[in-house]
């Protein structure tokens, strides 16, 4: 099966969306003037922070969560037989929102902190901790986990069992790949379409429709995994180092000059 256009615009369309969110939650710069003599070095006395540490470290557990979830969807992605396009879906649902897997990306039950021998969902950990965080990358993470990772955050909190609902819903009974794709587009969240798409390619014996469904789960999981890798680049970094148009600000990166000529190609991501 060929791939879509729309894996080769991932990173270009969300480092574009995601650069200008965490751009907006940036504070303004600040004119240089000469510390007063005698004054410490804010630099020098300043500690690391704990919980920022705490918070990138759980980010990297998320980012792995989502990898896992994507290789192990991978076998339904390349001319797959219908049974293992299914098996292979099946077991990325289990990592997105399995009710008896450690660690799932998303969380699968109201209230899984309190039961005995289950950690946290990825993303309920990493709300909680950016949130107690704070910062600007505390407030970047939980911008981003709510756009374009979850949409609805706190409707995963309250109601998780309902959230999962609402997407295994949105594919009930699909036969038709275009009327599926209309109701995805009304499921918040490109984590949320994916398991959506995820549960379309279990599901369905249509062979055809499955691998179409799990092309477009592992799309959405390609946004998500972006997403996250630009709040885990080292905010430290010389940015003109990193930028490949920096030097010249009329020239852009490759992959962003790519998106003109195939725009045309392209399914909309909000499907």
């Amino acid at each position: 099966m060929t791939r879509t256009p729309v894996r080769r615009l991932q990173r270009a369309t969300v480092v574009a969306a995601v650069a200008l969110l965490l751009s907006a939650c940036a504070e303004p710069e600040l004119a240089d003037t000469e510390p007063e003599q005698g004054a410490e070095d804010p630099l020098e006395a300043s500690e690391p922070d704990p919980l920022r540490a705490d918070l990138i470290e759980q980010l990297e557990r998320l980012h792995a969560a989502v990898a896992d979830t994507r290789a192990a969807l991978a076998p339904a992605l390349d001319d797959a037989d219908g049974a293992t396009i299914q098996a292979a879906a099946a077991e990325a649902f289990d990592l997105l929102v399995g009710e008896d897997v450690d660690g799932t990306v998303f969380p699968a039950t109201e209230g899984e902190r309190e039961r005995e021998g289950r950690g946290d969902a990825e993303l309920s950990a990493t709300l909680s901790l950016a949130r107690e965080a704070g910062g600007d990358l505390g407030r970047s993470v939980v911008e981003v986990l709510r756009d374009p990772v979850a949409g609805d955050v706190g409707t995963w909190e309250r109601d998780p069992e309902g959230m999962v609902d609402i997407a295994v819903a949105a594919v009930a009974g699909a036969e038709d790949l275009d009327a599926a794709i209309g109701s995805v587009a009304e499921v918040p969240g490109d984590g949320t379409r994916a398991i959506a798409w995820t549960a379309l390619a279990r599901d369905t014996t249509d062979a055809e429709l499955g691998a179409a469904a799990a092309e477009r789960a592992d799309a959405h999981l390609g946004v998500v995994e972006v997403a996250i890798e630009l709040l885990l680049e080292d905010p430290d970094a010389d940015p003109e180092a990193d930028d490949p148009g920096a030097d010249d600000p009329d020239e852009l990166p490759d992959e962003l000059e790519e998106i003109p000529e195939e725009l045309d190609e392209t399914e909309d991501l909000g499907s």
